[in-house]
C-alpha cells in the first residue's frame, strides 16, 4: 500500500451533508480497481476510509463522496484545510470487494446512503467495458433529501436497456412527498428476485444493512463467492 499526494481539483456540495471531491494526482497516481477504497489523512493524523466513486481513469482523477454532518468537527476541519491548501494525502488501494469482470451473471448492486459511491464506480466500469450484463441498482436512504446525483442512475436507466434502478426510503413522514418504495433494500431485492442462485451481489452501506442482506440472501440461494462487500469485514 502506497501513500500519494493529490491536489484538490474541485469540491461540490451535492446536498446539505454530502460533498463531492475531485482529486488530481501531483505525480504518481493511485492504481486501483473499481470497487476499492482508499484512506485520507485527516488533520487529527488519522486515516479515514472512503470508497472511490469512479472507475479508473487515464488521467488518475479520483472522485470521493464525503458526508459532512453539522456536528462533525473533524471532517469540517479537514474540508476547510483542504480548501485552503488544495493538498490531500491519501493511501491505498484497499478492499477485496472490487468488480469481477469474469462473469456473465446478472448484477445486483445495493447501496445504503453514500454506499452509492461504491456502486457508481462499478457501474461505470461495466459501462466502460461495454458489457451487457444485466444490472439492478437498489439505493436506499432515510428521506428523499438524502439522495444526491439522483439524475445519474435515472439517466443510466433511460440509456442502458440492461440497467434498472430502484430508489427507496426507510422513513416516511406526513410532510414527505414520496411515491416510490418504502422499506429496506434487501427486502426490496427479495420482492423482485426470490431465487438468487444465478446472481452476483455488490453491496456498500451500513454494516447492519449488508449483514442482514447477506443472511437473507443466503437463504434464497446466493452463493458465498457471489457476495462482495468490504463492509462484511468490519
Amino acid at each position: 500500500m502506497q501513500t500519494f499526494n493529490y491536489k484538490l481539483q474541485n469540491i461540490i456540495p451535492l446536498t446539505k451533508t454530502i460533498m463531492q471531491l475531485f482529486l488530481q494526482p501531483n505525480a504518481d497516481h493511485l492504481s486501483y480497481q473499481a470497487g476499492q477504497y482508499l484512506e485520507v489523512l485527516f488533520p487529527d493524523e488519522t486515516y479515514q476510509p472512503f470508497s472511490i466513486a469512479n472507475a479508473p481513469r487515464q488521467n488518475g482523477v479520483l472522485e470521493l463522496h464525503i458526508r459532512h454532518l453539522y456536528d462533525d468537527t473533524i471532517t469540517d476541519t479537514f474540508l476547510e484545510k483542504a480548501k485552503k491548501s488544495k493538498q490531500i494525502t491519501l493511501r491505498g488501494p484497499m478492499g477485496h470487494a472490487y468488480y469481477r469482470d469474469h462473469s456473465i451473471q446478472p448484477l445486483l448492486l445495493l447501496a445504503g446512503g453514500t454506499g452509492f459511491a461504491y456502486c457508481k464506480a462499478i457501474i461505470e466500469q461495466v459501462i466502460a467495458d461495454q458489457e451487457k450484463r444485466a444490472m439492478h441498482l437498489f439505493w436506499g436512504v432515510k428521506t428523499p433529501d438524502d439522495f444526491y446525483l439522483q439524475t445519474l442512475p435515472e439517466q443510466w436507466q433511460q440509456k442502458i436497456s440492461h440497467f434498472h434502478y430502484t430508489p427507496m426510503i426507510s422513513q416516511m413522514r406526513d410532510n414527505i412527498n414520496w411515491l416510490g418504495k418504502i422499506g429496506y433494500v434487501h427486502n426490496a431485492v427479495l420482492a423482485e428476485y426470490s431465487d438468487l442462485k444465478d446472481f452476483e451481489v455488490y453491496a456498500s452501506g451500513p454494516v447492519a444493512m449488508v449483514s442482514s442482506a447477506w443472511e437473507l440472501f443466503k437463504q434464497h440461494g446466493l452463493l458465498e463467492k457471489a457476495m462482495h462487500s468490504d463492509m462484511l469485514s468490519f
